[in-house]
């Protein structure tokens, strides 16, 4: 848990770095819409949700995965991750991760931490056997919601001057699929 904490900081710090920690700092470099690190939902989520998660599975569940297991999903969260980054890329809308289409520090700082992450999660939803029914279910809803502010969805709702994207359908895509999975692997590990 502490590496990841320290991933998401570091993130901050090169954000902050690169100017784009705040809005303030946003709009310092002379950019009027953006989002920079600090309003960016899946920053908090990954901070508030996905590391305590991702904590409780390898303290409860690590112990029952095996070598290859390990190795196997850490190649699928590296895979996840990275279309998950190559799908960022291209969007021309500056953040706190991508600018120009290039990942910036903070960007591959989230990239390895997203590959780790997404590891532990293939390895809890696919090779985990005897789960506690309530850490499954709650699990699966805080990811679904993670999911949702990672994509941007309520503040592209709520629009303030300094955003002003609507959420595109690749974020509703992202989220109704991620979901279905969630509940798929939910109801298989609880039944």
């Amino acid at each position: 848990m502490l590496f990841s904490i320290f991933g998401v900081l570091l993130g901050g710090i090169f954000a902050y770095d690169n100017h784009f920690l705040t809005v303030s700092q946003m709009k310092m470099r002379g950019i009027e819409r953006g989002l920079p690190f600090i309003a960016h939902g899946g920053m908090w989520g990954d901070l508030l949700i996905v590391t305590p998660i991702a904590g409780m599975m390898v303290y409860y569940h690590g112990e029952q995965w095996t070598l290859l297991q390990i190795i196997i999903c850490s190649i699928g969260g590296v895979v996840a991750s990275g279309l998950m980054h190559q799908l960022y890329l291209s969007s021309a809308f500056p953040e706190a991760h991508i600018k120009n289409h290039k990942l910036t520090e903070a960007g591959m700082v989230h990239v390895v931490y997203m590959a780790g992450m997404l590891s532990i999660m293939f390895l809890f939803y696919f090779c985990t056997g005897h789960v506690s029914p309530s850490l499954v279910i709650t699990s699966s809803i805080l990811l679904t919601i993670h999911i949702m502010f990672g994509n941007h969805i309520p503040l592209g709702l709520w629009r303030p001057t300094w955003y002003g994207r609507k959420p595109d359908m690749t974020a509703y895509v992202t989220v109704m699929v991620t979901g279905i999975v969630l509940a798929w692997r939910t109801f298989a590990i609880i039944h």
